[in-house]
């Protein structure tokens, strides 16, 4: 969910590491534990760990207190992160566009500017 109760700058941020951490936690919590899905997302502001109908819910909720410790320890995957950083910027895409078109105006996260200047602005934030 991309409403921005904070900068626009951060949420993108945060919606990149929420990726990444989704695609590191499905292999302990999909795989091994045996859930159906594991992933993260930012709502509000708020960062939001999942794990879908796991049949060891417990073992789940004390693998995401310790993943973000894991991940900062560690070297950062590259093929994950960038892999991440497509997917924020296709999800901001596309729910805005969507947005935008809805309302048969300019959205405000436009600020008058065109879809090509928007997007160039989050591609440089997405990537640095």
């Amino acid at each position: 969910d991309f409403d921005f109760y904070f900068h626009e700058e951060d949420c993108l941020k945060m919606s990149v590491a929420a990726n990444y951490m989704s695609e590191y936690a499905l292999e302990t919590i999909r795989v091994k534990m045996g859930a159906y899905g594991a992933w993260a997302r930012v709502v509000n502001g708020t960062m939001i760990f999942f794990a879908y109908r796991t049949p060891k819910p417990f073992e789940s909720v004390e693998y995401y207190k310790t993943m973000v410790n894991d991940i900062l320890s560690e070297e950062i995957n590259q093929t994950m992160l960038d892999a991440a950083k497509r997917k924020a910027f296709g999800d901001f895409i596309a729910y805005y566009s969507k947005r935008a078109l809805a309302r048969k105006e300019d959205a405000y996260w436009m600020r008058g500017k065109t879809m090509e200047e928007v997007c160039t602005k989050y591609i440089n934030i997405i990537l640095n």
